[in-house]
């Protein structure tokens, strides 16, 4: 939360020429209410879950598309089996808890979270993720447009690295 992956997503899409897919707007077309509404009613556990529907949904479609997924799917036991493989390349977004819990509350559709709950969050699903990270961007002093450029030169390393390990995924 607060990592800024719908901007860069947008971004991104934008600069690849590709249709871009936010899980919250996912979420909110599937459900009819945000991520905040949802947890309130339905509890967090339920709404990773949602938010991890969202993302095999967003994968399997035909057309290669950005995704801004939740960092919720770190909490999922089955995080391995939806990230591995080449169904994506796997982008990471992390940043100072601090900076990052403080942009997180400018958005009415995020559960509220303390900045120590947030950090706590932040560091478990941060390790929880980065097996399956083609890269890792700390965003907390960089510009979003700077972030896609971070993006772009790390995502052109790794896949050909990942392509010459067996892997085709892009």
């Amino acid at each position: 939360m607060g990592s800024g992956k719908t901007t860069v997503g947008r971004l991104l899409a934008a600069r690849l020429g590709r249709p871009f897919v936010d899980s919250d707007a996912q979420i909110e077309a599937l459900y009819g209410s945000n991520a905040k509404i949802l947890a309130d009613e339905r509890g967090v556990g339920w709404l990773h879950e949602a938010e991890g529907h969202a993302l095999l949904a967003a994968l399997e479609r035909r057309q290669p598309s950005i995704v801004a997924a939740a960092a919720s799917i770190g909490d999922l036991d089955r995080a391995g089996d939806i990230l591995q493989g080449d169904r994506a390349a796997v982008v990471l977004l992390v940043g100072d808890a601090d900076v990052l819990a403080q942009r997180s509350e400018a958005g009415a559709h995020r559960r509220p979270v303390s900045v120590e709950s947030y950090a706590e969050l932040t560091d478990r699903r941060t390790e929880a993720l980065r097996p399956f990270a083609d890269s890792l961007i700390d965003v907390t002093h960089i510009r979003p447009d700077e972030v896609v450029e971070k993006i772009l030169a790390d995502l052109d390393e790794s896949i050909p690295q990942r392509q010459k390990a067996g892997d085709d995924g892009a």
